[in-house]
């Protein structure tokens, strides 16, 4: 009996695409891994940054982009404040909350949203980022590993989604969970560079990346470069037209999204986490 339904199993997921096949094994995992939380009606947020700085942000965005809507439409005014009074003693509102998601183009959704559903909001958008996250996996294979079954290219796209790192940050910052989204659209936009098939990818990663979290887009700049180089070196490529080709193309999605934080840029050395020792750790 079960030998025939593990066939049954299998013969239904041969028939499917690998993107319906993904979602189906997403759906079933993420209901086993958070059933706690569904039952026990509780919330991803932390206690600690979680209630004091990540939810706190998306309110605070959430009512800036109801204002910037409400004056745009209804008051034919262009009105976005730059500068905050309650921050502190008085602060740069992109600067001060950039890192905590003004910037990542899923927290837009939050000026829709009424206030009091706004945990619903914040929990949702954790679930969204792992499938992002293992999605964006799934068009890196498909492009990349073309004699792979779809089976095993939806089971690593899972396994991807549901890493350590996602399951173990998912409650406590969810901004590095933006990290797992743009690491395989970096990497596959390098790799339609580098195959001649395109740059708009790489571009349009690049800025987004960059715009979401300027403090991981480095690391995910470093790791990309890691492949490209890898990928030169095993192919035997002459690397100097390739890599002006991909400089040329990283850069201009560069400066469309630290032009986004270019404020953020400017108070990195200030920060008592880049003095010291730490500046070495950090790096």
């Amino acid at each position: 009996m079960k030998e025939q339904r593990r066939q049954r199993l299998s013969q239904y997921l041969s028939k499917i695409g690998v993107v319906k096949m993904y979602t189906l094994l997403f759906s079933v995992t993420a209901v086993g891994v958070f059933f706690w939380h569904i039952t026990a009606g509780k919330s991803f947020v932390w206690e600690y940054d979680g209630l004091q700085q990540y939810f706190p942000a998306l309110m605070y965005y959430s009512g800036y982009l109801k204002k910037f809507i409400k004056a745009l439409l209804f008051e034919q005014r262009f009105v976005r404040p730059m500068w905050e009074p309650a921050l502190g003693e008085g602060a740069d509102i992109l600067t001060t909350l950039h890192y905590y998601g003004i910037g990542d183009p899923l927290y837009l959704l939050s000026a829709f949203v009424p206030q009091a559903f706004l945990p619903v909001l914040f929990d949702a958008l954790l679930i969204v980022r792992l499938y992002l996250a293992g999605l964006f996996f799934l068009f890196l294979c498909r492009q990349t590993l073309l004699e792979a079954s779809k089976i095993a290219m939806a089971a690593g796209a899972l396994s991807y989604a549901f890493c350590f790192w996602a399951l173990f940050y998912i409650g406590m910052y969810p901004s590095f969970l933006n990290a797992l989204m743009y690491l395989p659209l970096l990497i596959l936009g390098a790799y339609r560079v580098l195959e001649g098939k395109g740059f708009l990818l790489l571009t349009l990663s690049v800025a987004f990346a960059a715009a979401s979290n300027l403090y991981l887009f480095y690391m995910l700049a470093f790791v990309t470069a890691i492949y490209v180089i890898e990928k030169l070196i095993a192919e035997r490529r002459s690397p100097f037209m390739s890599l002006l080709r991909m400089s040329v193309f990283s850069v201009g999605g560069g400066f469309s999204g630290c032009s986004f934080a270019s404020g953020h840029v400017r108070f990195y050395d200030k920060s008592p986490r880049w003095k010291g020792r730490r500046r070495q750790i950090y790096l």
